[in-house]
């Protein structure tokens, strides 16, 4: 059938249900079905195809340069501290503070509530401690 008027309220509805099943290519803009975008990480099938033809490998870097690396990585998460203290504040925690975590903070303020330690956390720093319920908190010598 020919279209022999014009109708701005079928232009509308058309326009309308076009876009509720269309958006913009995160990356270029162009206009994508949502099924694309949801496929291929919010690119359209151009970007997408640009971004897998780049070269994603890391680097290969030599022994000097590894080691190089680590002792950055160290620097920055605090290697100095003994491998066990994350468990040891698990335990004081749990021994001095009723098992209440600190409430989270940020800048500075509190943004949250205190929570108690899970079981999974219980359990996790008295495998490594090696000590049990009942036995005082000591860690065990062997």
């Amino acid at each position: 059938m020919k279209r022999t008027a014009f109708d701005e309220r079928n232009d509308r509805r058309v326009v309308a249900e076009y876009e509720s099943d269309h958006l913009p290519c995160r990356y270029c803009g162009r206009t994508t079905d949502r099924e694309t975008l949801g496929n291929l990480g919010a690119r359209c099938q151009d970007c997408y195809d640009a971004y897998v033809g780049r070269n994603h490998a890391a680097p290969v870097l030599s022994m000097p340069e590894k080691l190089a690396a680590l002792e950055k990585m160290r620097g920055l998460f605090g290697a100095s501290q003994p491998p066990r203290r994350w468990a040891e504040r698990l335990q004081f925690v749990e021994q001095q503070r009723g098992g209440m975590l600190p409430a989270p903070k940020h800048m500075g303020r509190k943004v949250g509530e205190s929570q108690r330690l899970t079981p999974f956390q219980r359990g996790a720093w008295r495998d490594v401690l090696q000590c049990r319920p009942g036995m005082g908190g000591e860690s065990e010598e062997a």
